[in-house]
């Protein structure tokens, strides 16, 4: 009787014991929009429900911040199991050795087989992947003016012809506008002459800026031709380029998904579709992607484990769509209702799967000033677009000569 009754009491301590210890911390850092952080709190409920004594910590932090906190605290080896964020945070994590390559945590096999092909491109940085993509997008699309243009160009040749229609009709000054500043919105034309800035984008050790290929002198010489048929305006940052767009002045803008709602808030009515091709060969939008991290001084990298690949589940994917309105990286969340269902996203699949991963390595910082640069000249008249290859790739390789790089 005494041995029932001491087994009882052990029980019974252990019990308690169990349901009063102390929950494992599991902290989390993010950088995310406010609406999605409503709904990751949601999430990060049920995965808690789902782990018992687990206890999520979320802090939020703005992007410039997110890295640079990350940074100094993992170099004194402490910081946040988990950082969400956008892929350009690479370029500081992986080099400073702060984060899990998810190859090494998962396994390439079961990466490649829950995510789409082009999220894990741009989660890669020298050939590893070392972030788990949760969404896809930063791309660029063609936006038309319903009430100008009611179905979709599929071919710069037809909006051409469209335009000049317009302009007959007095209907619109241009057919199609862009930020003639930045070069951001104009590289996706590169894709139809099939050139693109360099050679092994992923790897900052032999990444090799390609800015002299004869196809940087053919999209200048191409966009250039577009201004000066006053088919697109010349001179045009982004503001002005999209207000020449809401003032109904030009029937189409290339820009990105954090402009949609806008334009739909201003009671436009607005279709989105890729760039149109050009002679043929279509025009390959940049994408990049926001995901998940592991820091490489975490004391809970089962636990991380787990928490991450429940964040980017299709589940969880879907949940979170309508509140950032960017595409999933789950081929079963890509294909859902929420995307398919929602025409400021079903719009930008094609983009966003023909697209190509915007390179972060330190090397594209020259090559984004030398392509501003000449780009400059070439719109303005200053060179010629068959001297701008070889002008590009000089500043290039002189400003990374300034930086310590070595092109191999």
């Amino acid at each position: 009787m005494k041995r029932i009754l001491a087994l009882a009491v052990v029980a019974v301590v252990m019990f308690a014991m169990t349901v009063n210890a102390a929950p494992t911390i599991l902290s989390f850092w993010e950088q995310d929009d406010p609406s999605a952080q409503v709904v990751m709190d949601v999430l990060i409920a049920e995965f808690e429900k789902a782990n018992p004594n687990v206890k999520v910590e979320r802090s939020h932090f703005e992007t410039e911040d997110l890295r640079k906190n990350f940074a100094a605290a993992a170099i004194g080896s402490e910081g946040p199991d988990v950082v969400f964020g956008p892929n350009d945070n690479l370029g500081v994590f992986v080099p400073g050795g702060f984060i899990y390559s998810m190859e090494k945590v998962f396994g390439k096999d079961y990466l490649v087989s829950k995510f789409d092909a082009n999220a894990l491109q741009a989660s890669m940085y020298e050939g590893l992947i070392y972030l788990l993509p949760d969404r896809n997008g930063n791309e660029l699309c063609l936006i038309y003016n319903k009430k100008l243009i009611p179905n979709a160009p599929k071919t710069m040749e037809e909006l051409i012809a469209t335009t000049k229609k317009l302009q007959a009709d007095k209907k619109a000054d241009y057919g199609i506008a862009f930020n003639t500043v930045e070069p951001f919105f104009t590289v996706p034309f590169l894709g139809a002459f099939d050139t693109f800035v360099m050679d092994n984008p992923s790897s900052e050790k032999n990444a090799k800026p390609t800015l002299d290929s004869p196809g940087i002198g053919k999209m200048f010489a191409y966009l250039k031709g577009l201004m000066d048929d006053k088919i697109a305006p010349r001179g045009v940052d982004y503001g002005a380029a999209e207000g020449l767009f809401k003032e109904g002045k030009v029937a189409c803008l290339i820009n990105g998904p954090w402009s949609f709602t806008s334009y739909v808030d201003a009671g436009m009515s607005i279709g989105i579709t890729r760039i149109p091709s050009v002679a043929g060969k279509y025009p390959t939008s940049w994408t990049a992607v926001k995901g998940y991290c592991i820091s490489a001084n975490t004391k809970n990298l089962e636990l991380a484990k787990k928490f991450v690949d429940f964040m980017t589940s299709a589940e969880s994917q879907i949940k979170l769509v309508p509140a950032h309105n960017q595409i999933p990286t789950v081929p079963a969340a890509m294909t859902s209702d929420a995307v398919t269902k929602n025409v400021l996203l079903s719009s930008q699949t094609e983009a966003v799967k023909y697209g190509v991963a915007m390179p972060i390595v330190p090397q594209m910082r020259a090559c984004w000033d030398a392509l501003k640069a000449v780009q400059a000249d070439v719109f303005s008249n200053v060179i010629k677009p068959e001297d701008a290859p070889a002008k590009a790739q000089k500043l290039c390789l002189d400003a990374l000569k300034q930086m310590g790089i070595t092109v191999k």
